[in-house]
């Protein structure tokens, strides 16, 4: 076991552009890393209706629970300290790199691990044990958060995203959300990031990771005035769109995504656009492609 230790060699190289990805270096809010961590309390199944994003997840079962348990091994007791440690709380979070974890309901994945081999000794000692497995199953299907069936995508790029030749903005675009929040907004990197790998063209919005090491560009307030058009974001309508912002930033195309952005937010962009001197290239029921004609 002492071996795994060698993983975090392998990984450094990785670890280390992801760190530095992100400006933000300072620690982590207590209040965050807590609402990020493990909650002690019965989730709401997955199976039931409702949005029940499953992301997030420490759950473990009580069946695997009863059957570590009754296996009276020292890997119980060793299971406990990364259960305790995916609370997100405590001094430890106070100590070197341990306060730059921003996700600590992730160390549940070495719970698992560490009450795998208790469970497979319940397993061998019990009578019942042949039907432990699927007892497992059945739990996590039944009772755990995880949802069991995985929303899909439609991997088509949109023809829309032939007329995008250069710097694009596309609108509404991403939000920042509190951490532990549902960011409905992260569906809209479909758009931002997947078919970017066709346009290949820049995007002003700066990506957000649970609000997280996100620093304010020199573009800042042009970039507020166009999330408050993004209805999600509960901000007031702007009197005024700064689309000469846009040509200092360099962008010469706007997309409008016609149903994140509504029919009133959509025919202000418009109006605007048309007075600014701003050319529609591309026109569907899904979006439209402007062209800064300045």
């Amino acid at each position: 076991m002492a071996w795994s230790a060698l993983g975090f060699v392998l990984a450094a190289p990785a670890l280390v552009q992801f760190f530095s990805a992100f400006s933000g270096g300072e620690p982590l809010n207590a209040t965050i890393r807590a609402a990020m961590g493990a909650h002690l309390v019965i989730p709401n199944p997955g199976i039931g209706p409702g949005t029940n994003p499953f992301a997030m997840n420490a759950y473990v079962g009580f069946t695997v629970m009863a059957a570590a348990l009754a296996s009276r091994t020292r890997w119980v007791l060793a299971a406990a300290i990364p259960a305790f440690l995916s609370l997100g709380i405590g001094p430890i979070y106070d100590l070197p790199i341990a306060e730059m974890v921003r996700f600590p309901y992730r160390w549940h994945a070495a719970t698992l691990v560490l009450l795998a081999p208790a469970v497979g000794i319940a397993a061998s000692r019990f009578r019942w044990g042949g039907w432990l497995g699927a007892l497992i199953v059945i739990e996590g299907l039944v009772a755990s958060p995880v949802e069991p069936w995985l929303p899909g995508a439609d991997a088509n790029i949109p023809a829309y995203v032939a007329h995008i030749d250069g710097p694009v903005l596309e609108l509404p675009g991403p939000l920042a959300m509190a951490p532990g929040r549902i960011n409905r907004s992260r569906h809209r990197a479909q758009y931002l990031m997947f078919y970017q790998t066709a346009h290949r063209q820049p995007s002003p919005w700066v990506p957000d990771f649970n609000s997280v090491g996100v620093r304010d560009t020199e573009h800042a307030d042009v970039i507020a005035t166009f999330t408050a058009l993004d209805k999600l974001s509960g901000l007031p309508l702007p009197e005024n769109l700064p689309l000469k912002g846009l040509a200092a930033m360099g962008v010469e195309y706007v997309v409008l995504h016609h149903r994140e952005l509504g029919h009133s937010r959509r025919t202000l962009v418009e109006s605007e656009m048309k007075a600014a001197g701003w050319t529609s290239l591309f026109d569907d029921s899904g979006a439209s492609v402007w062209m800064d004609g300045n």
